[in-house]
């Protein structure tokens, strides 16, 4: 997804471990490979934070789909 915020990345990010564990996210569950959610801030004020996981092709299409439904490059 795509949004744009006012606050500090440290808040962003813990906001989205918390709505990671609201939705039963836990160390346990991440041991044994099964994670019901997982949030991650790939891209933050235009710096990559997640290179590799920009190799991945799903991370690929996600962006793809966001810059044809805002009408921009989100990646050059």
């Amino acid at each position: 997804g795509y949004f744009e915020s006012d606050k500090e990345f440290d808040y962003i990010k813990q906001l989205t471990k918390q709505i990671e564990r609201d939705l039963g996210r836990n160390a346990e569950q991440r041991a044994l490979g099964n994670m019901p959610m997982d949030i991650d801030i790939v891209i933050w004020n235009d710096a990559i934070l997640k290179p590799d996981d920009l190799k991945q092709t799903y991370v690929h299409d996600a962006i793809r789909s966001l810059e044809l439904s805002l009408n921009q490059t989100i990646l050059q």
